[in-house]
């Protein structure tokens, strides 16, 4: 039993390579900016001062708005968390950038490598977390697949830059998505409690102004926008 799960694991990580070889491109200028700049953090913050914006809504009661956020911000702790300080110490599976078999094929940007180990991505489980939280609140597909697009980016960025395996990105997305899903359990529970209490109606998300989510939306179609924009004349200089 022990030689066949061995035997599965080592198929799995040879097709896990051999993916990563074909997804890590040697790239150019302008996709290196790219996705650089997708797979980084500040760029986000307008993103994420508009799912701040957007969760504030005056028909929700401050008890369920500071439910929410609280949720929000735990899904996101707890992915961040598991990922990084469980999970990767774990498993210790070094990341593609420091393992001596595929580190010299890869294409790297800005001489970026990352730490040790890479399963899960950390990225990918928060990216996901976000992404599938927020589309189980809204309940709305035009709002679900942009930002499961966005989740993705984000995390083939991270194969991009050669820093992760594209099984890293799956765990973490399988992480991410995981705890929203009980992070949005609990917010279901919560309203209802909130609900009997008369601190809140029972409305669900999916059921206020169609206008609500488009604030999100809309930065990230504004932030992807001018990284693209940011790329091109970087490349153009």
């Amino acid at each position: 039993m022990e030689t066949i799960l061995s035997s599965i694991l080592s198929t799995l990580d040879a097709w896990d390579k051999a993916l990563l070889l074909q997804l890590n491109t040697g790239g150019s200028a302008f996709t290196d900016a790219f996705w650089w700049g997708i797979s980084g953090k500040w760029i986000w913050i307008p993103a994420a001062l508009a799912v701040l914006y957007t969760l504030v809504s005056p028909r929700r009661r401050w008890p369920e708005t500071l439910l929410t956020l609280f949720l929000l911000v735990g899904v996101v702790a707890l992915s961040d968390t598991v990922s990084a300080s469980v999970i990767k110490p774990f498993f210790e599976r070094l990341r593609p950038s420091h393992d001596p078999g595929v580190s010299a094929l890869l294409h790297y940007v800005n001489d970026y490598h990352g730490g040790m180990y890479g399963f899960v991505s950390s990225h990918s489980a928060n990216a996901f977390g976000i992404a599938v939280f927020l589309a189980f609140l809204f309940r709305r597909w035009w709002v679900t697949v942009p930002l499961l697009v966005w989740a993705l980016g984000v995390g083939y960025s991270r194969v991009y830059l050669g820093v992760h395996y594209p099984g890293d990105i799956l765990g973490g997305a399988l992480l991410g998505t995981g705890i929203a899903w009980l992070g949005y359990r609990l917010h279901t529970y919560g309203v209802a409690w909130l609900a009997k209490r008369r601190l809140t109606h029972p409305a669900s998300w999916s059921e206020g102004p169609k206008w609500q989510p488009a604030y999100v939306l809309l930065t990230l179609y504004s932030t992807v926008t001018l990284d693209l924009l940011a790329a091109f004349f970087q490349h153009a200089g």
